[in-house]
């Protein structure tokens, strides 16, 4: 329909987080791998609409809890690879840095784990 890829696929995201935070009384953990590729892969304006969607995403994942006891990974690999703007000074930077985001369950915050996560950030 009138709805983006990436949209229904952060939505089935969100809604298999829900799902499965609903069973949490379970105790059951879960694991879940979302790749979302073909955004900045071949589209360049995209990635800029596609950030607004994923940065409530994850602001609605803090607001519920759901990161209360997840470990919580983005990353990225590169940007555009064979266009114009990959020749640029930007495009050449971008492309040779990936990115890693990561964020540690809060009871993990104050310990050894935190500290070494912080310790190697760069």
């Amino acid at each position: 329909n009138d709805i983006p890829t990436y949209l229904s696929l952060l939505n089935s995201l969100k809604d298999f987080i829900h799902i499965m935070n609903k069973k949490n009384n379970l105790n059951i953990p879960y694991f879940s791998l979302s790749f979302f590729s073909s955004y900045t892969h071949t589209h360049f304006s995209v990635p800029s609409q596609y950030d607004k969607f994923l940065k409530a995403t994850i602001e609605l994942f803090e607001k519920s809890g759901y990161l209360d006891n997840t470990l919580f990974l983005l990353m990225s690999d590169h940007g555009q690879r064979v266009t114009s703007y990959s020749v640029t000074d930007l495009g050449r930077m971008e492309r040779t840095f990936p990115f890693l985001s990561m964020r540690l369950p809060k009871k993990l915050w104050k310990t050894k784990y935190f500290r070494n996560a912080q310790a190697n950030k760069y």
